[in-house]
């Protein structure tokens, strides 16, 4: 009957569960780890990451047009044997995407000295989220505190790149069209969004998963629930959480409306869902078999009986013992008053005899 009611319960009447029906939450959890693992929990981040990766193309193509635009206002410059080559130092600042751009091929960007180098730049740039550096041999990309050095050594093996220039960069934008490498960036997110997004949630999904072990623990009168059966209901009850990313994402990137402390209020609403839920499958799951202490006593009254029966057989040994003793003492007796009135019979009859019955 369980595994016909597992195969009943399709892919959208879980979904249903898992945001509407708490009381319900019990199917879920008797139903297949696959289904939690892997189904459930690849639905949202695939449709959370095709958004963003959606928002990042149409972001990322924004961008390329200020930056298509601002490429043609830089000063001439060639890529030759591993080195950028310009005779014009050229920075730029974006305000709408907080980019800070620097051309500067007067410092060398070696291994050793990037990070010294860029460093200089502090007094001179603005405080800008994104600030990329390119000096004659390397530079960096600084994304907040994440810093991504670049060296142009890689380049060298690829003698297509060697005499690259200014005009033959413009040249290649132009044939691959701005929207081409738009939307090959967010494919790129889409994949890369999805993956590292699945590994680390599944990672993190251990820790509410325990809370949840930890909660049915406090029923006492209640059987808790199995660690896997914890993860399932987490993995469940994330679905809210997953519509709010997915809707706020969209809403982002459509208004460019945010969300103060957005990981703290999406963490609240999940650790609320899945109080709810635990509560409504603590509610009617079984009770414990009370441990009642007469089990010891049967124990005690067991090993009583055993010693009791085992005296009594020794009694009961004694006692036919004693009765073969005296009934062996009996026969004794009986031979010996057999005997004694044999030899009086025999005297008597002897003493009864006439005298000269010998001759």
């Amino acid at each position: 009957m369980e595994e016909e009611k597992k195969e009943q319960i399709g892919f959208f009447k879980r979904l249903k569960i898992s945001i509407f029906d708490f009381d319900e939450y019990q199917k879920l959890v008797d139903a297949d780890f696959f289904y939690a693992m892997f189904l459930h929990l690849c639905f949202f981040i695939v449709i959370l990451a095709i958004v963003v990766s959606i928002g990042v193309s149409i972001k990322f193509y924004k961008m390329s047009i200020k930056g298509y635009e601002f490429l043609k206002t830089l000063p001439d410059f060639k890529y030759v044997n591993g080195a950028i080559e310009t005779n014009e130092y050229a920075e730029g600042f974006d305000d709408e995407y907080s980019t800070f751009f620097v051309l500067d091929t007067s410092k060398t960007g070696d291994v050793e000295r990037v990070k010294e180098e860029v460093e200089s730049f502090n007094v001179k740039s603005v405080d800008a989220e994104i600030k990329i550096f390119l000096f004659n041999k390397g530079g960096m990309i600084k994304d907040g505190e994440l810093e991504i050095p670049l060296y142009y050594s890689a380049m060298i093996a690829n003698n297509a790149y060697n005499n690259y220039s200014k005009t033959d960069l413009i040249n290649d934008i132009e044939s691959l069209g701005l929207v081409k490498i738009s939307i090959l960036y967010g494919v790129y997110v889409l994949f890369m969004e999805a993956f590292s997004v699945y590994i680390s949630l599944i990672i993190l999904l251990l820790i509410p998963a325990l809370y949840v072990k930890i909660l049915s623990r406090a029923y006492i009168n209640k059987e808790p629930l199995k660690f896997l059966d914890c993860y399932k209901v987490v993995c469940y009850a994330t679905s809210v959480p997953f519509i709010f990313m997915i809707i706020y994402s969209i809403v982002n990137y459509i208004t460019g409306f945010e969300i103060n402390n957005y990981a703290d209020v999406t963490s609240i609403i999940e650790i609320i869902i899945i109080t709810v839920a635990t509560y409504y499958i603590m509610k009617n799951a079984p009770l414990k078999e009370p441990v009642e202490p007469k089990d010891d006593k049967n124990d005690d009254n067991t090993d009583k009986e055993k010693i009791d029966e085992n005296e009594e057989k020794e009694f009961e040994e004694l006692r036919e013992e004693k009765k073969k003793k005296d009934e062996k003492k009996k026969d004794i007796k009986d031979k010996e008053e057999k005997a004694k009135k044999e030899a009086e019979k025999g005297a008597k009859e002897k003493a009864e005899e006439p005298e000269g019955s010998e001759a």
